[in-house]
């Protein structure tokens, strides 16, 4: 919420809502595993990308190109 806002729409970061970033669930998974949160990037890993991922997916219209 910090870097993309309570919506989405984004603060200090690119927004997340109508990204076009990612074909599927598992690029928005292994996106946020890899480089998430930006200044701590091992800090969210494993279950933890994957529940932000699904977060993100059921939450913020984000627009799987690949589905």
């Amino acid at each position: 919420a910090v870097c993309h806002g309570t919506d989405g729409k984004g603060d200090l970061a690119r927004p997340i809502a109508k990204s076009t970033l990612f074909k599927t669930s598992k690029d928005c998974v292994k996106f946020i595993d890899g480089l998430m949160p930006f200044h701590n990037p091992r800090k969210c890993k494993d279950a933890c990308a994957d529940n932000a991922a699904r977060y993100i997916i059921d939450n913020f219209e984000l627009q799987l190109s690949g589905n």
